[in-house]
């Protein structure tokens, strides 16, 4: 497990809050954009704000902690075949 993958499982296992995050206008707080996340509750509040440009904002609202879990649990199932492959391979390779 390389660190980059092991820095966001540790930041997932903190709890943050949960997605699905959207983009917002007019933060207010030194930027045109802010994220909208949902309380646990069930109401919203806003996240991250002050963000200058569109595109970082909607970044940050992709990636929110659901669809990144989704796409570490993807990266280790996928892993894990490319795995066994290989010993299937390399079991073959031996039998040869």
């Amino acid at each position: 497990m390389t660190e980059r993958y092991e820095r966001i499982r540790v930041a997932l296992a903190n709890g943050p809050t949960p997605g699905p995050w959207e983009v917002v206008g007019l933060s207010g707080y030194g930027g045109p954009y802010a994220i909208r996340m949902p309380y646990r509750s069930g109401r919203t509040w806003y996240g991250v704000e002050g963000i200058k440009r569109r595109e970082d904002a909607e970044y940050f609202a992709a990636c929110d902690p659901d669809t990144t879990s989704e796409l570490l649990e993807e990266r280790d199932a996928l892993a894990a075949k490319v795995e066994r492959d290989e010993a299937l391979l390399r079991q073959a390779l031996e039998a040869l």
